[in-house]
């Protein structure tokens, strides 16, 4: 890993952050704001764009992938 920036996580509290399966998307749990916020990866350059999608959900602390 090289650091490339800051970036803010658009919401209160963060808690967890993952990156999807494929690489393509860094979702943050942001518990006080109660939303996990959905950023797009550049897979060239490593930056984060936000996609401006949010998923409301109560105080959330941990997020987990899982295979089908």
């Amino acid at each position: 890993m090289t650091f490339k920036a800051n970036y803010s996580v658009k919401g209160k509290t963060p808690r967890n952050f993952t990156i999807d399966p494929n690489g393509n998307f860094l979702l943050v749990a942001n518990q006080e704001s109660n939303e996990v916020v959905v950023f797009g990866i550049n897979k060239a350059t490593g930056e984060l764009t936000d996609t401006e999608k949010r998923i409301e959900v109560c105080a959330p602390v941990c997020l987990v992938f899982t295979e089908n």
